[in-house]
């Protein structure tokens, strides 16, 4: 359903899923029982879900907020993949994560390049030509340059799943990486995860219906 926050009935919201709308009316789930996962057909994976635990969730295309009489590790799960701004890319990252960190950083828009802390951030995830060449040193195949491949949805999502296959790893980690994981690596870089300096990122992230 469409709804603004303030008129979403003891329920959560997403952004983004609601594109002919406002910029501030939201997709309200009011789910009270699990059934609202078992009955949403996805209008990407063009599906319904089930609710599991994300370990078992294949590809780990999944939605929050969608169980929500299960644990937080349950969530509902499809076999293909859910999509983003632009419809998804295969990575790490789950779907409703970078479609948080998208909002947070351009409300999801192709916004360009703007300066940003002593450098231009470029595109609807606002990344950075560092950023982007590490990224490139796992997928080579990043477009034909930091700026025309970060202004586009595709390639600047790709560029984040290559960036945090590099640095999101269980190996410098030490766990098996989280949305907050990938969201404070995206914010602070390859130890942002563990930086205090990326809590506040964290919180904006989770404000965006993400945890």
């Amino acid at each position: 359903m469409d709804f603004a926050d303030s008129n979403c009935p003891g329920g959560k919201t997403m952004s983004g899923k609601c594109p002919s709308q406002a910029d501030h009316v939201k997709c309200c789930f009011t789910a009270d029982t699990d059934e609202e996962c078992a009955t949403y057909n996805h209008p990407t994976a063009g599906q319904v879900g089930s609710c599991v635990s994300t370990s078992q969730c294949p590809g780990s295309f999944y939605i929050s907020n969608l169980c929500p009489t299960k644990p937080n590790d349950i969530k509902c799960c499809f076999d293909k993949p859910t999509g983003t701004c632009s419809g998804g890319s295969d990575g790490p990252v789950p779907a409703d994560c970078m479609q948080c960190i998208c909002n947070v950083e351009s409300n999801c828009q192709e916004i360009g390049c703007k300066w940003d802390v002593n450098s231009n951030s470029c595109g609807p995830y606002q990344i950075k030509y560092d950023y982007y060449t590490d990224a490139l040193a796992i997928n080579p195949n990043l477009g034909s340059g930091w700026e025309s491949c970060t202004t586009k949805f595709a390639c600047s999502e790709d560029t984040v799943q290559a960036y945090m296959t590099r640095y999101a790893t269980h190996s410098r980690l030490g766990h098996t990486p989280t949305c907050e994981d990938f969201s404070r690596i995206h914010n602070g870089g390859p130890n942002g995860w563990n930086s205090p300096s990326t809590v506040g990122y964290w919180d904006k992230i989770q404000a965006q219906g993400c945890s």
